[in-house]
């Protein structure tokens, strides 16, 4: 889709019971550091691969993203998935 450039404000677990039990999600929360960039934070599903491209501190990291998936969810926030290229 597109790459972009994601700070790191917050990092949180998102837990919920799915068809095939228990799901645990890591979740960072990011700011869009484009110039003409979105001004809300948005949540950023984080998968197995891509944590291994993070050190043990994620808050406040630069990255840059390949966005694959933009959805809404409750309260008008968005939610993004995709692919971590850079991590700075």
């Amino acid at each position: 889709m597109e790459v972009t450039k994601l700070r790191v404000v917050k990092e949180s677990k998102n837990e919920f019971t799915g068809k095939s039990g228990k799901v645990v999600q890591d979740v960072l929360v990011v700011l869009d550091e484009a110039d003409n960039g979105l001004k809300n934070t948005m949540d950023f599903i984080l998968d197995e691969q891509d944590k291994a491209k993070f050190g043990a501190q994620r808050v406040g990291a630069l990255m840059s993203v390949n966005l694959s998936d933009i959805y809404p969810i409750f309260g008008g926030r968005l939610k993004l998935r995709g692919q971590v290229l850079h991590v700075a």
